[in-house]
C-alpha cells in the first residue's frame, strides 16, 4: 500500500462528496491506496454519505467515534494508528486534491526518500494558501528558514509512516486551536528529508460561505502553551545550539508577522487591563524561557517590537504601533541611539520614532 489518506469527518455533508471524489477520482491505482475517513460524532448525514462511498469503493474505510473529540488531532491520529500506507496524507473534508496528486506525490517522495512533503496548495473561493515557499519549484531537500517552512504549518501534507511512528510524532490532544503547529514542527525538526512539490495543484483549500476562517481567539495560556510547546519541540529537535536559535527566532518572526498574539494591544474590545495582562504573561515567557541570543535572529523590523515585550513595556508598543500604520516596518534604515529610522518610500524622506529610554 503506497498511501494512506486520512480525512477527519463532522458536519460536513455539504462538502463531504466534493472532497471524496476527488479522493476516488485519481490516476494512481485505487488498489495501491486507501481512504481512511474518521466520523467524530456528526450529527449531520455526513456519516450516511461515508456508509455510500464505502459500498461502491473497496479502499474506503470508516472509523466511527464513540465520543466527539472537539477537534481534527484524535481524528488524525486514529487514521495514523490504523494507516497500512507507507505514506499518510492528511486532507480535510470541506476540502479536494487535485487528479494526478497521489500519483506525483508518492513518485517524489518514494524516489528522495522524503519524511516530509510540502505541496503547493491553490486557494479557492477568497481563501488564503502560502505561496513563498513554492517560488524556487520542486526542492528535494528542502531547509527550515531558507525555504520558509515556518509558515506553511498546516498539516495537509504527506508524510512517511514509519517517521511518524519511529519518533513517536501524534497530534496533541490537549490544545484545539492551531495544534497542528506543534505537530508541523515536531516533523520538520526530526525529518532527515523534507521536500517541496511545486510544480502542479496538488491540494484545494476551499473557503465555503458561513466559514469562519479569521484568528480564532483563545485563552491567553492556552496560547502562550500552544507557543511554549512549538519552541519545546525546536529545543528537543535540533542539537546544534545556533541553528536551534535561529528557528527559534523564525517562529518568532512568523508570530510577529502573522499571529494575533502579536496585534493584542490593537485589538478593539480590549481594555488596557486586558492587553497589559497578556502583556505580562508574554513578557515573562520570553524572559523566562527564551534565550536573549535568539534576538539577533528576530528580523530587523521586528527586534523593536521584540525590545518592547522584552521590557513589558505596554505603552512603548502602542507607540510603535503608531508609528507603524505611517511607516512600514519594511522601510526601517536602521536603531541607534534610542531612535527607528524608517525610510518614507512614496517621499523618499527619514522619519523617527523616539524611544523615550530613561
Amino acid at each position: 500500500m503506497k498511501i494512506t489518506i486520512a480525512v477527519p469527518v463532522y458536519n460536513r455533508e455539504a462538502t463531504l462528496k466534493s472532497c471524496l471524489d476527488s479522493l476516488i477520482n485519481q490516476t494512481m491505482n485505487s488498489e495501491e491506496y486507501e481512504i481512511i475517513c474518521v466520523d467524530d460524532c456528526s450529527n449531520d448525514k455526513s456519516l450516511e454519505i461515508l456508509n455510500e462511498y464505502k459500498e461502491k469503493y473497496n479502499n474506503l474505510r470508516i472509523i466511527v467515534r464513540e465520543n466527539n473529540s472537539g477537534g481534527a488531532s484524535e481524528p488524525r491520529n486514529d487514521a495514523i494508528k490504523e494507516a497500512n500506507g507507507e505514506y499518510i496524507f492528511f486532507v480535510d473534508s470541506d476540502d479536494y486534491i487535485g487528479e494526478e496528486s497521489l500519483e506525483r506525490m508518492y513518485k517524489f517522495a518514494s524516489g528522495n526518500n522524503t519524511d516530509v512533503l510540502v505541496i503547493k496548495t491553490r486557494g479557492v473561493n477568497g481563501r488564503g494558501a502560502a505561496k513563498s515557499m513554492f517560488k524556487n519549484g520542486n526542492i528535494e531537500q528542502a531547509e527550515i528558514i531558507e525555504n520558509r517552512l515556518c509558515y506553511t504549518l498546516g498539516p495537509v501534507k504527506m508524510f512517511k509512516r514509519s517517521f511518524l511512528e519511529k519518533n513517536d510524532i501524534f497530534f496533541p490532544t490537549d490544545i484545539k486551536v492551531k495544534e497542528d503547529q506543534i505537530f508541523m514542527m515536531q516533523a520538520y525538526t526530526l525529518a532527515s528529508v523534507i521536500s517541496i512539490l511545486a510544480d502542479y495543484d496538488y491540494y484545494y483549500a476551499v473557503k465555503h460561505d458561513g466559514n469562519h476562517l479569521g484568528p480564532i481567539i483563545m485563552p491567553l495560556d492556552i496560547e502562550l502553551k500552544r507557543i511554549a510547546r512549538v519552541i519545546d519541540v525546536i529545543e528537543e529537535g535540533i542539537q546544534n545550539i545556533n541553528y536551534r536559535n535561529k528557528v527559534k527566532a523564525e517562529y518568532f518572526n512568523r508570530i510577529l508577522t502573522s499571529d494575533w498574539t502579536s496585534f493584542f494591544y490593537e485589538r478593539k474590545g480590549w481594555s488596557y487591563e486586558q492587553k497589559k495582562s497578556w502583556m505580562n504573561l508574554f513578557s515573562d515567557y520570553l524572559n523566562n524561557s527564551i534565550d536573549r541570543k535568539v534576538d539577533e535572529y528576530i528580523l530587523n523590523q521586528y527586534k523593536y517590537k521584540i525590545k518592547c515585550f522584552r521590557e513589558n513595556d505596554l505603552d512603548k508598543l502602542i507607540k510603535l504601533s503608531s508609528f507603524e500604520k505611517n511607516i512600514s516596518m519594511n522601510d526601517i534604515v536602521r536603531v541607534e541611539n534610542g531612535l527607528i529610522l524608517a525610510r518614507y518610500a512614496e517621499e523618499n524622506k527619514n522619519n523617527s520614532f523616539e524611544e523615550e529610554i530613561k
